[in-house]
């Protein structure tokens, strides 16, 4: 009984200390797994930004090839628009003329 009581003493005497100690091991895991899931969900919001950043580019890079080809479509469509219509008016002489040699 005197060795039960002793030892019971000590648990009482060490219990403070020893739940410091469970609580430090028991907070430094969950900092640890804390961290490192803010690590990952950072990585995560970067890589969305990254991807997001990457489309929205793209997007306004076709836009802007888009753009470019229909500028140059404008531009090019009355110098070929005359230069068709006088290649056929000059077919067209042309032909009235052999129509008219025959």
């Amino acid at each position: 009984r005197d060795q039960r009581c002793a030892q019971h003493a000590v648990k009482r005497a060490l219990a403070p200390a020893l739940g410091r100690w469970q609580m430090r091991t028991t907070t430094a895991a969950f900092d640890g797994w804390a961290a490192s899931a803010r690590g990952k969900a950072m990585q995560a919001a970067a890589l969305h930004s990254l991807v997001d950043g990457a489309v929205l580019r793209g997007f306004a890079n076709w836009a802007a090839g888009v753009a470019a080809l229909a500028a140059l479509r404008r531009a090019i469509a009355t110098p070929l628009t005359s230069w068709a219509n006088a290649s056929l008016a000059r077919a067209l002489r042309s032909w009235a003329a052999v129509a008219r040699g025959k």
